[in-house]
């Protein structure tokens, strides 16, 4: 055995020391990230979750307008929202709409009505077909009636 030992240890050994600091010459493939432009989802989907909330999309788009908002928590019962639509970014006192989302069981929030900047009724404009322009830069503004209240407006945009 220990005739065997002393043939193999420095087999071994050279082995060692040839192997050791050696570098790898294999060339490791080189791959470039695959960047594509990509478009926003078509559906918006933006958190109710304070009292005042301001959304600035960084897109114009065309917006259909959410007939009701979705209630995540809290009851929602005699509570409401209500969301200006298109605020200009140079001129804050000036905008398109108003709505008014008012709760009327404990998970729905439908819309009450909509007017514009001089009060007048628009009538039925979150009904699937009203379109609204919105400007990139433009302020879309978020006030609730609770702090507890958590809910989602959902849009569909067609971005421009």
């Amino acid at each position: 055995m220990l005739t065997l030992s002393k043939k193999l240890c420095p087999f071994f050994s050279f082995l060692l020391m040839m192997s050791c600091g050696k570098k790898m010459t294999e060339s490791t493939p080189k791959t470039k990230p695959n960047i594509q432009h990509q478009e926003p989802s078509p559906t918006l989907i933006i958190a109710i979750e304070q009292r005042t909330l301001n959304f600035i999309p960084e897109r114009s788009g065309q917006y259909l307008l959410p007939d009701r908002l979705r209630v995540r928590s809290a009851n929602a019962t005699g509570k409401t929202v209500t969301i200006v639509y298109n605020i200009r970014a140079d001129d804050p006192e000036t905008y398109d709409a108003k709505c008014t989302y008012k709760g009327n069981a404990p998970e729905t929030m439908p819309v009450e009505k909509c007017v514009d900047q001089d009060g007048v009724d628009l009538g039925n404009i979150t009904d699937g077909s009203t379109i609204m322009l919105i400007d990139a830069g433009n302020t879309i503004k978020f006030t609730s009636s609770s702090d507890e209240l958590k809910a989602d407006a959902i849009f569909d945009v067609n971005w421009m």
